[in-house]
C-alpha cells in the first residue's frame, strides 16, 4: 500500500505474545520476509522482548527460522525480570555506519546505563548457559506442549493449543470447527484466568487475536528451570480449572 521507498524497517516477534498467544508462523515466513527486505533494502527488526533469552527453546527464537535479522530489541529475559533492562543488537554493517560517520550514537535516559541491571544481566546470562536452561526450555516445552494438547484440546471450547519452548498459548472459541469467537463484551480471556488462578495457576489473558476486537486467548510462560515433574503438576491443575470453568462459560454456548 505504501512502497517500499516510505519504509523504513519491518518489526515483528517470532513468535507472537500478548497480542495472539504464543502464535507460530510457517517455517518459512521469515525467510520470505528476509528476502523481501534485502531486495528493498528495508531493515528487518526482530521483537525478541518476549522471546529472547531461552524463552522459546533457542537463545533467539529467531534462530529457528534460520535468518538473521539485521536488529533484536532484547529486554525480560535477560535480566529475569529482577532489574529492568532493554537493549538492541546490530548487525556489523549497522555499527559501521554510526563508527565510520559520527563515531557515536546519541540516546540515552534517565537510567541508562545502570551498572546494577548490567550486572544483574550478566549473573542471569551466565547461569542461563551453565545451567543449559535454553535447552531445558526446548525439551521441557515440547513436553508441556504435548502434555496441553493432550489434556486440553477435547474440551468444547479449545480452539488450539500452541507455542515453542516455554512459551505456550491457548485460544478460547465459541466454535471449534469454525474458531468463531466468543463476544468481547464477555471477557472470557479474563474470566477463565480468574478460575485458573483459583488452582495455583496464573496465565497471562489477552483478546482482540481473531479481528482487532473479539478472540480469545492466554501465554502461559513457566520458569526456565521447570521440571517435568513439575509439567505434570501444572497441566493437572489446568485441567482441574478448565473442568471447572467449562461449568460457567456452558451458559455462552
Amino acid at each position: 500500500m505504501e512502497g517500499a521507498d516510505t519504509i523504513a524497517a519491518f518489526i515483528a516477534e517470532p513468535v507472537v505474545g500478548a497480542a495472539s498467544g504464543a502464535l507460530v508462523p510457517h517455517k518459512d515466513y521469515f525467510k520470505i520476509i528476509r528476502q523481501i527486505c534485502e531486495h528493498y533494502d528495508i531493515l528487518f527488526i526482530a521483537d525478541e522482548v518476549m522471546t529472547g533469552f531461552g524463552r522459546t527453546g533457542s537463545m533467539f527464537a529467531i534462530e529457528d527460522w534460520g535468518v538473521v535479522p539485521d536488529l533484536i530489541c532484547v529486554a525480560k529475559g535477560m535480566s529475569a525480570g529482577y532489574s529492568p533492562l532493554g537493549g538492541v543488537i546490530a548487525k556489523d554493517e549497522i555499527y559501521e555506519v554510526f563508527k565510520n560517520g559520527s563515531g557515536s550514537f546519541v540516546h540515552g535516559h534517565t537510567y541508562g546505563g545502570n551498572p546494577l541491571s548490567a550486572a544483574v544481566a550478566v549473573a542471569v546470562v551466565k547461569t542461563i548457559l551453565e545451567d543449559n536452561l535454553v535447552e531445558n526450555s526446548r525439551t521441557v516445552g515440547e513436553y508441556l506442549l504435548g502434555q496441553l494438547q493432550d489434556k486440553l484440546s477435547s474440551f468444547w471450547y479449545v480452539g488450539d493449543v500452541r507455542g515453542k519452548g516455554l512459551m505456550q498459548g491457548v485460544e478460547i472459541v465459541k466454535n471449534k470447527n469454525t474458531k468463531e469467537p466468543f463476544p468481547a463484551s464477555l471477557n472470557i480471556a479474563e474470566k477463565l484466568t480468574v478460575t485458573l488462578m483459583k488452582f495455583g495457576v496464573i496465565v497471562y489473558p489477552g483478546n482482540g487475536m481473531a479481528d482487532g476486537e473479539n478472540g480469545d486467548q492466554f501465554l502461559l510462560a513457566p520458569p526456565l528451570i521447570i521440571t517435568k515433574a513439575e509439567v505434570d503438576d501444572l497441566v493437572e491443575r489446568m485441567e482441574a480449572g478448565f473442568c471447572e470453568f467449562e461449568k460457567t462459560i456452558s451458559q455462552y454456548k
